[in-house]
């Protein structure tokens, strides 16, 4: 299980089609937000239960639902979901937290229409999502390895870990 996360405009999506290209995984968008907390829980827990190893998330409600949920509506869907954070870690899954500079981040240059409040909180969104990984996923002692696309060996060094860890499993 690969998760591919950061904020909007870090270069996701674009890694995500790489990789499953590159390796053959079966590939999940995260359901966002606007499906409610039903559905959300709802398919965290299948693909949670899904025992293939070769799959790949571009985005995980169990991650950017915290930070995104939290900052824009003051709370997330899964807060009080303690087990479904356990029994992803047990799942070992492999994240790859897509960071390029602030600058890069926040200038929305490409005109992609943004979910509400994503721009103009953007500084601290990015803020909340370098506190997340590295108080959480490092203290969890999680697989994780980050991404800037803009750096020309960042794209072989994830090829390369990812390959790794797909070999593990």
């Amino acid at each position: 299980m690969i998760v591919v996360e950061g904020m909007d405009n870090t270069g996701k999506s674009t890694l995500v089609e790489s990789l499953t290209g590159k390796f053959g995984l079966k590939y999940y968008k995260s359901p966002g937000p606007d499906v409610g907390r039903a559905y959300q829980m709802r398919w965290v827990e299948e693909r949670i239960g899904d025992s293939d190893n070769n799959i790949i998330f571009d985005r995980f409600p169990l991650i950017s639902e915290e930070i995104y949920g939290t900052h824009l509506r003051g709370y997330s869907n899964f807060e009080k979901e303690v087990d479904l954070y356990k029994n992803f870690k047990e799942r070992g899954p492999l994240i790859i937290y897509c960071r390029p500079p602030m600058e890069e981040v926040i200038s929305f240059k490409d005109g992609r229409e943004q979910m509400e409040g994503v721009v103009e909180n953007s500084i601290q969104l990015l803020l909340m999502y370098d506190q997340w990984f590295t108080e959480k996923i490092v203290e969890r002692a999680w697989n994780l390895t980050s991404y800037n696309y803009l750096s020309k060996d960042d794209k072989f060094r994830v090829i390369n870990y990812v390959n790794y860890y797909l070999s593990q499993q």
